[in-house]
């Protein structure tokens, strides 16, 4: 909540995970195809695609060697700063 009181965006750690990128990627693709577009899909049927997609991933997760939890955080080189003492946040963006 101190970072929201300062109006600083919430710090959230990427993560690479197979399968939310395969659903991504799933729903970017219908959403560019014209055959998507011009034909009335259902959200069930938008769905079912999604959940192939997610499925095939796991399918193809499991086969690559990855083990439950299937997303690991992405590190960067200047990430340093989250676990950086000399980083406080003012006692003012704590207060009630």
């Amino acid at each position: 909540m101190a970072q929201v009181r300062l109006n600083d965006k919430p710090y959230y750690q990427e993560l690479d995970d197979p399968i939310l990128d395969a659903v991504v990627n799933s729903a970017k693709t219908m959403n560019e195809q014209i055959t998507f577009r011009d034909r009335f899909i259902t959200p069930e049927e938008r769905g079912i695609v999604l959940f192939e997609a997610a499925r095939k991933a796991l399918i193809k997760a499991k086969q690559d060697g990855i083990k439950a939890p299937y997303h690991q955080p992405k590190t960067y080189e200047d990430d340093a700063w989250y676990d950086d003492e000399d980083y406080d946040i003012p006692e003012e963006a704590f207060a009630e």
